[in-house]
């Protein structure tokens, strides 16, 4: 018998993104707004096919939430029922104790937190220790230059995107959604290059999101040891088999 040890493939996790403006489901090109694409005005009937594929997770936006403008919360109470037996993490607008605690009492696996990682660290920690490190997730958005953006991407932090790791550490947060501002819902490809610059243990705990539309990039990505991709238009455009895009994750 051999006796060389096996080597055991990274796993590479695949979650769909629903982000939600006005009780649409949409997608911002680069985070403007005003170049919001509309793919649906039924939320529901998007979540019961998005979970015919296989997903390991689903990542639920509030972009009225984050843009200060209202709020989905009912809907995404109704959303919630759907995806029992998959992961779920939810974001947008998640600045202050009384809505995180809110998405927390929802009972979804993870909160994402952006602006509030920059604006009240301190917020941030109490959290981590009430509620554990495991359930949060640290959205580093970052612009073509690698800084740190946040407020809906308006404003820039005094810290480069490796910096907001170490930040990160020093909070406790134990997952990381890595966001290229220039890529994101372009269809361009992710951002390899600054993702490279990480070291290895960053990368095993980051999510990427931003420019992802083929099963080349999903291979490309999971050869950088990353924890997983969140995708958002190239499920919409329909442009790839959701599931080809699994298997490219898996095989």
């Amino acid at each position: 018998l051999s006796t060389q040890p096996s080597v055991v493939e990274p796993v590479l996790e695949v979650w769909a993104s629903i982000d939600l403006l006005e009780g649409n489901v949409v997608r911002l090109i680069r985070g403007e707004v005003g170049n919001a694409i509309v793919y649906s005005t039924k939320p529901l009937h998007v979540v019961r096919k998005l979970t015919s594929y296989g997903f390991d997770g689903f990542h639920i936006v509030d972009l009225d939430r984050a843009l200060g403008r209202g709020s989905n919360f009912e809907l995404i109470k109704s959303i919630l029922p759907e995806l029992r037996g998959f992961k779920v993490q939810l974001g947008g607008g998640m600045r202050d104790r009384e809505s995180i605690t809110s998405a927390l009492a929802l009972d979804v696996d993870r909160v994402v937190l952006g602006t509030v990682l920059m604006k009240s660290p301190s917020l941030v920690r109490e959290l981590v220790e009430g509620y554990s490190g495991d359930r949060f997730v640290a959205a580093l958005d970052y612009d073509q230059t690698g800084t740190v953006v946040y407020n809906g991407w308006t404003s820039r932090a005094r810290m480069r995107l490796k910096e907001g790791y170490a930040h990160v550490r020093a909070l406790g947060i134990r997952h990381v959604l890595a966001t290229s501002v220039a890529n994101d819902g372009t269809l361009s490809g992710p951002d390899l290059g600054r993702l490279m610059e990480l070291d290895e243990g960053e990368r095993s705990v980051t999510y990427v999101s931003g420019g992802i539309s083929s099963a080349g990039h999903i291979r490309a990505l999971k050869s950088l040891g990353v924890r997983g991709v969140v995708l958002g238009r190239v499920l919409y455009e329909q442009l790839v088999s959701p599931r080809s895009l699994i298997e490219a994750a898996r095989s």
